[in-house]
């Protein structure tokens, strides 16, 4: 989704006009769901209109887009990554009180596999 999302960006900061989402779907090779959700949201925050097959930009879609330009193209780091960092060549070892260890016997069991 933030995939479809910052392309779909790109393409109203770049926009003179209005843009159809056939053409974003034949750009993108994307699920049209995903264009269409896209699509709402930037109706939501101001970025544009949307008349269910096109998007109309407002006069202000870069300035908005810049504006925000961090929650489409910031690089975000997980933050279960901040909390522990590995230095060089020091092993990695996870932390196993994060690991589900009944996983596999778990899925065996749904799949109606037993032991």
């Amino acid at each position: 989704m933030l995939y479809v999302t910052r392309e779909m960006a790109r393409a109203l900061y770049r926009a003179e006009g209005p843009l159809k989402l056939f053409d974003v779907y034949q750009d993108l090779e994307a699920d049209p769901i995903q264009i269409v959700v896209a699509a709402k949201f930037f109706q939501r925050i101001g970025v544009a209109t949307f008349d269910g097959r096109t998007l109309h930009p407002s006069g202000d879609q870069r300035r908005i887009l810049f504006a925000h330009r961090d929650k489409f193209f910031g690089r975000h780091e997980n933050r279960k990554s901040l909390k522990r960092k590995v230095r060089a060549f020091e092993p990695y070892m996870p932390d196993l009180s994060l690991i589900d260890l009944d996983f596999f016997h778990n899925r065996l069991a749904k799949a109606g596999g037993s032991n």
